[in-house]
């Protein structure tokens, strides 16, 4: 296999993440439409696009949307983590640079689940609160 030149390897980098974000975000899409499609009915009643019958349950599904994603993220950028370790060869300043990277990741992984945690509990209360 041919090795990459120095400064094409952050952008073959780049493009690949590019790439498997918009394959992930088309997948993540259409499953659900597909799964409502097949529900509806259109010449005998007005079909509901998204499928959510309440504000709430929208914002759920949003944030369980964008919970997958970042997971998926996250995962990606632990991998480039990991590459960077290896690629930095004992190298000390390349060595501080993958643990810099790695711990960022991790605190990204730590706010992304935080923040939905919140939102759940946000949503379980208002719901108990509303009677729902």
């Amino acid at each position: 296999m041919r090795r990459l030149k120095r400064s094409m390897q952050p952008r073959a980098i780049g493009v690949l993440i590019n790439v498997m974000l918009r394959l992930l975000t088309t997948a993540s899409l259409a499953m659900p439409l597909s799964a409502i499609a097949a529900s509806c009915d259109p010449q005998k009643q007005l079909c509901n696009p998204i499928g959510v019958s309440s504000i709430s349950e929208f914002v759920q599904r949003v944030l369980e949307a964008m919970v997958r994603l970042g997971i998926i993220v996250v995962a990606l950028f632990i991998l480039i983590a990991g590459y960077m370790y290896v690629s930095a060869r004992g190298n000390a300043q390349k060595l501080g640079e993958a643990h810099e990277n790695f711990k960022y990741v991790i605190y990204g992984a730590v706010l992304i689940l935080g923040a939905w945690v919140i939102a759940t509990v946000i949503g379980g209360t208002i719901t108990q609160i509303l009677g729902q």
